[in-house]
């Protein structure tokens, strides 16, 4: 079953690959079968044993409560929705579009969930990340198929969507930004001996991709992706993309912000002339927002007055495309006037304890690739959350179903820091069963050299405490951060 979710997760965004795929029996594309069955897989094997006989307890997150209003929310204001308007479905109605969409919004927080519950060691978790990677050069390739230069002046026959149908270059822009950016950060502070941080392998795991590889494949990635954020022609991703390096530069890696304010200075030596024409095109030479951002600002303003309307409950999802025709070309904006100050509550909650365990883990956590993954799903979620200020870049399942997993990752990490419960790969693991079973402690736990009672041993010198400043904190020169270093 883990296999198969490898599988899936290589799948996820490749909608191209995945339109030639049949339907099941009932109309319900592989997507949702799966999700089924692994749901259903998890229900059943809730209760495990971990490789060393104990068992484990069921993992929780302080993100599901805040998960489950939103979906019992969201799909209220669908209903309500629904009768208000005439244009909008019944969400009760299986069959129609308004419960497909609820499902493909829903079925991202599925996957957090079952990265969550199914993934308890850490070389699966190490190959969920390498399956991410794995579906990457097909998604670069499937855009670069779109790609018709960019050595002339802008326009919108340039743009491509890359592997998806049902959306278009932001929303493809999107995936380039969070997933390039998880994983160059991810390879800029994760070192070579903090990758194998197993002391109890599970023999049930696939085997460790070596550590230079895996730092290769990290820099592969963000390098391909950070070349498609630049030439899907996206404003809102190029403004997420600057401001989330800038932010890595201030909190880590100071050089970052070296490399950025020469990269602005000599933008114009080195841009394509297509990438500048983009750019220029925001205002025109008496200071006037073109067509597409002015409309924007025109449709924030009109979904401002329909919260208005309704500012608790809000008007039902899909009210503001029903009254206007277009969409409102920004989530924050939508999520008011569609689902009132309750629906944008639960919505900024999740995206808050996100932040929280992410920042947690980066500043807590007891191993350092863990502090690095913190870090970089931190930075990635404050990118995508200025993404979504431009447009709807978050229930497209194709397009952030990888983000979900990263963030199941995350929340797996942060259920083995705070003790919730344990890695089966933690040494903690193996000296709990010990101390239940005398006879696993002599199988397992055995002593390289055996000490005698006769023995002598001389007492270890004591060691002094370093200086304060060998403590690497936040804003420090060092490359391990929030670990002491201990003296020569």
């Amino acid at each position: 079953m883990l296999t198969f979710f490898l599988f899936y997760l290589f799948l996820l965004p490749l909608e191209y690959i995945q339109y030639k795929i049949p339907k099941g029996p009932t109309g319900l594309n592989y997507q949702t079968l799966s999700l089924f069955f692994l749901l259903l897989w998890l229900l059943v094997g809730q209760r495990r044993k971990t490789p060393f006989g104990t068992e484990n307890r069921s993992v929780t997150s302080p993100l599901s409560i805040p998960i489950v209003l939103l979906l019992a929310w969201n799909f209220f204001c669908r209903w309500y929705g629904g009768t208000q308007y005439s244009k909008i479905d019944s969400v009760l109605d299986p069959t129609s579009q308004n419960f497909s969409q609820f499902l493909q919004y829903m079925n991202g927080f599925l996957l957090f969930w079952i990265v969550l519950k199914l993934f308890h060691d850490r070389r699966w978790l190490n190959w969920l990340l390498l399956a991410i990677m794995a579906s990457a050069p097909l998604v670069f390739r499937a855009f670069r198929s779109d790609f018709r230069g960019g050595g002339g002046g802008f326009k919108n026959e340039l743009r491509g969507h890359g592997p998806f149908i049902n959306v278009g270059s932001n929303e493809l822009a999107a995936y380039f930004l969070y997933v390039g950016l998880f994983f160059l950060i991810y390879y800029l502070g994760t070192r070579d001996k903090d990758i194998d941080t197993q002391s109890h392998p599970n023999h049930d795991a696939p085997p460790m991709v070596p550590a230079a590889l895996q730092r290769l494949l990290y820099l592969g990635t963000g390098g391909l992706f950070a070349y498609g954020v630049l030439y899907c022609y996206s404003r809102g991703a190029w403004l997420a993309y600057v401001i989330g390096m800038s932010l890595v530069g201030v909190l880590r890696h100071r050089f970052l912000l070296v490399i950025l304010a020469v990269a602005a200075i000599s933008g114009p030596l080195w841009l394509p002339q297509s990438v500048r024409d983009r750019y220029n095109m925001t205002e025109n030479e008496e200071g006037e927002l073109e067509s597409s951002a002015q409309s924007r600002k025109d449709f924030w303003a009109d979904a401002i007055k329909m919260w208005k309307e309704s500012p608790v409950i809000g008007n039902g999802i899909g009210s503001f495309k029903a009254r206007v025709g277009m969409d409102t070309h920004g989530v924050y904006h939508r999520t008011l006037a569609e689902q009132g100050v309750i629906g944008f509550a639960f919505f900024m909650w999740v995206w808050g304890t996100i932040l929280y365990m992410a920042a947690r883990l980066w500043l807590k956590a007891p191993v350092a690739s863990d502090r690095q993954f913190g870090f970089a799903l931190m930075i990635a979620t404050v990118a995508l959350m200025i993404a979504n200020i431009f447009g709807d870049r978050i229930t497209h399942l194709p397009m952030i179903g990888q983000y979900y997993v990263l963030v199941g990752i995350g929340g797996r990490l942060y259920a083995n820091m705070m003790g919730v419960a344990a890695l089966d790969d933690e040494p903690g693991q193996a000296h709990e069963a010990a101390a239940k079973e005398p006879e696993f402690a002599e199988k397992e736990l055995r002593l390289v050299q055996p000490a005698t009672p006769a023995q002598a041993f001389e007492p270890a010198p004591p060691i002094a405490p370093g200086p304060a400043t060998e403590l690497n904190v936040v804003g420090g020169h060092a490359k391990d951060m929030n670990v002491v270093r201990r003296p020569e």
